[in-house]
């Protein structure tokens, strides 16, 4: 039987496919400029189909899955004060994620050097590049006069507030009445899903043309961009674990990182190997009951929830990705503009769908209600399964981390002092988790 190729494998092989296709058409273009550009457009417009199709359910997809996410969390409203620190943290790292990604950007300088069309990067700047209304003005600007009217006109923060009042809302209604709604919105969330799914179908030929276009407009500066990209991600990486994780585990838990590395190597060894975060709960789970130790009711509360909207590492994509536009198009980033970026892209993470390429779909969102252009992706999503790897080992980290410092901060676990750090649960425990 043939092995079924899976999307980041065609994916990879359209973004090849599209390369050569670019730098065929860049050698060939003072020698053919009619038929170069002729083909170029045709590749264009096959980009901006798959850019239609993808945007087409992007409002609907992210509405719905923000207040099916919130109404699904009564586990949040009973586990009272634990809970509250749970979110507390996820919410807290991701932000500075974000801001890690903003830093790796400006120390890289990956989209310093990739050159654009002057008219590209005119219309661009035109539209992206409005002028700073102040703190509180923008803060303002968040909310929607009719939230209706921002899903109509695609005013994507208006909607992500509005979805978020909404759930909070349905999460005060008379139980019976909160569960009928919260499972409609479930159901919405899965059918938008599956939509995306239906047009990431078409991703691979997408982003072949969308990259065959970026590299016959920029020519052969997109590879060291690419590269900084890259590198820049995993130093921002390093600096979440270094700078955030490892002090956090060693003051609420007196943790070394080396200590907790080792003991986690099962994680991440198949966080490494899968690229995803579902497929390593299962392991997550037992490491953390059996070899760290920790309370099954955390475990069993924590890490499911953070598998679904704690993702440190994509957080960290999304505060590079707007830097490296912002430089490659010559966009403006001044302080408003960096904390409209940590702010959206933390929400943008959390509401982000668990598919095959997710990461892709949530980018789309990010960079339209930023109003920056669509294509900078194209460069990117063939070379994401090296980051991947970093990413989603990260994604997973900080839920482990959170379990640790959360059972810590409850007094349920002490490294120094506790047996459970080597000995594996009870059966009572067992069966708690269960």
């Amino acid at each position: 039987m043939r092995k079924k190729i899976g999307l980041g494998t065609k994916i990879i092989i359209g973004m090849v496919a599209g390369l050569i296709i670019g730098l065929i058409l860049d050698s060939s273009m003072a020698s053919n400029e009619e038929l170069v550009t002729d083909i170029v457009a045709i590749c264009q417009a096959v980009g901006d189909l798959f850019m239609k199709l993808l945007r087409m359910g992007v409002v609907p997809l992210i509405f719905v899955n923000i207040v099916a996410g919130i109404t699904q969390m009564d586990d949040v409203t009973s586990f009272g004060k634990i809970g509250s620190k749970v979110l507390v943290f996820y919410i807290a790292t991701m932000l500075t994620a974000t801001v890690w990604g903003i830093l790796a950007g400006f120390i890289m300088n990956p989209g310093v050097g990739v050159s654009v069309t002057a008219e590209a990067a005119a219309a661009t700047t035109a539209s992206a590049s409005a002028p700073s209304s102040g703190f509180l003005k923008t803060i303002l600007d968040f909310v929607p006069v009719n939230g209706i009217e921002a899903m109509a006109t695609g005013k994507l923060v208006q909607v992500i507030v509005f979805a978020i009042l909404l759930g909070i809302a349905i999460l005060h209604l008379p139980t019976e009445e909160k569960k009928r709604i919260s499972g409609w919105f479930a159901l919405l969330a899965k059918m938008m899903i599956r939509l995306i799914m239906l047009v990431m179908g078409f991703a691979p030929y997408g982003i072949a043309a969308l990259t065959a276009v970026s590299v016959a407009k920029f020519g052969s500066s997109v590879f060291g961009a690419m590269a900084k990209f890259s590198v820049a991600i995993y130093l921002a990486l390093f600096f979440q674990f270094i700078l955030i994780h490892t002090p956090l585990l060693y003051l609420f838990a007196r943790i070394k990182p080396l200590e907790f590395l080792k003991k986690g190597m099962p994680i991440w060894i198949t966080s490494m190997t899968t690229c995803s975060s579902q497929a390593t709960l299962p392991v997550e789970m037992e490491v953390c009951l059996h070899k760290f130790g920790l309370p099954p009711r955390i475990v069993s509360f924590a890490q499911p929830l953070g598998a679904t909207m704690n993702m440190d590492g994509n957080a960290i994509w999304m505060g590079l990705l707007a830097v490296f536009t912002a430089q490659v198009y010559g966009l403006p980033m001044d302080f408003m503009e960096l904390v409209k970026v940590v702010l959206l892209g933390t929400v943008l993470v959390m509401g982000s769908p668990g598919i095959p390429g997710g990461i892709f779909v949530a980018s789309t969102i990010f960079l339209t209600a930023m109003g920056y252009p669509l294509e900078i992706m194209a460069m990117l999503m063939g070379i994401f399964r090296i980051m991947d790897i970093g990413m989603t080992t990260m994604n997973i980290l900080g839920d482990v981390v959170g379990s640790v410092i959360v059972s810590a901060s409850e007094k349920l676990f002490d490294r120094r002092t506790s047996p459970q750090w080597d000995a594996a649960p009870t059966k009572d425990d067992e069966e708690e988790a269960a």
